[in-house]
């Protein structure tokens, strides 16, 4: 009786970057901008796809404010997540989900770039300024709508950080910052997004957008084990963000060119969101600088006994 083959595991896109022998027997070991170029077909039809849904649903239900069901559900959602997801996970080994995160992570960098230019095309073909805008509720506002709840829908996408972080037991990122970051977030978008979608809430909305072209970029190099040049500012350029749009939400509250109350929940998450990663900056400089000071006494030693 012949022997049974047993089924050969494919490697997955970073464990053949990583360990080129990896890849199919017989077959020459792709290279790395092969193995991106095969993969860009799936994030760049989920995005197309995820637009061209938000875009039928936008046009059926334009003045329909959005209710609470959503944010309360998926909050309800991921917490429970939050909380049961890594039990579930103790007694299992991490999933090996490589080319989901890519997949994603790639979708973040399209969505993002495109959400930066078209928020920059709204203002210019809109005859916006950068600041000092009035919410527009007519069909002209439409457009700057639409891009805003395109941004508020793709932090519901964004849990998935999360879901990722619990399948690969990566229980050390999965701090108080992290958790808290994408529940405030999604909620003071879900009130943008039912008490002012236009006007100067945009700037928000390009803001963050322009930082996540950056950070899923450096994640999908990491990924892709490709050098990042700008990673060592990824988080200055995120503290930026924050005092530059907390800046702005002093100016709207001051000239109410939207409800001053909605300009005072932005100066609260810009806040919260200062000290939170101003903190792990500073806890990740000084660890830095600890090691560095380790190194170097270790080097003197080591001259000394030489």
């Amino acid at each position: 009786m012949p022997a049974v083959q047993k089924p050969v595991k494919m490697a997955s896109h970073e464990e053949v970057l990583k360990k080129p022998e990896l890849g199919c027997p017989g077959e020459p070991t792709p290279e790395k901008a092969q193995i991106v170029t095969a993969a860009i077909w799936k994030p760049l039809l989920f995005t197309a796809g995820y637009l061209l849904a938000l875009r039928s649903i936008s046009e059926a239900n334009f003045y329909e404010e959005p209710t609470m069901a959503a944010p309360i559900v998926a909050s309800i959602l991921y917490l429970s997540a939050v909380y049961f997801g890594p039990k579930y996970m103790d007694n299992k080994e991490p999933m090996v989900i490589s080319d989901y995160v890519f997949t994603y992570n790639f979708y973040q960098v399209i969505l993002n770039v495109w959400s930066v230019v078209a928020f920059i095309l709204e203002v210019r073909n809109a005859g916006m300024n950068i600041w000092g805008n009035k919410v527009d509720r007519s069909e002209n506002g439409h457009r700057m709508a639409f891009l805003i709840w395109v941004h508020y829908n793709n932090k519901y996408v964004e849990l998935l950080d999360t879901m990722f972080m619990i399948a690969r037991k990566k229980k050390e990122q999965l701090s108080f910052l992290h958790v808290w970051h994408h529940i405030l977030i999604l909620w003071s978008w879900f009130l943008v997004c039912k008490y002012a979608p236009g006007g100067d809430t945009y700037f928000g909305a390009l803001a963050n957008s322009l930082i996540h072209v950056f950070m899923y970029g450096y994640y999908l190099m990491r990924l892709c084990h490709l050098p990042c040049p700008f990673k060592k500012y990824i988080t200055q350029m995120q503290l930026t963000q924050f005092v530059v749009c907390m800046t702005h939400a002093c100016y709207v509250i001051y000239h109410n060119t939207i409800q001053r109350w909605l300009a005072g929940v932005q100066v609260f998450v810009m806040l919260n969101m200062l000290v939170l990663f101003g903190q792990f900056y500073m806890k990740a400089y000084n660890k830095k600088a600890e090691t560095k000071a380790a190194d170097e006494l270790g080097q003197q030693k080591t001259v000394k006994v030489e």
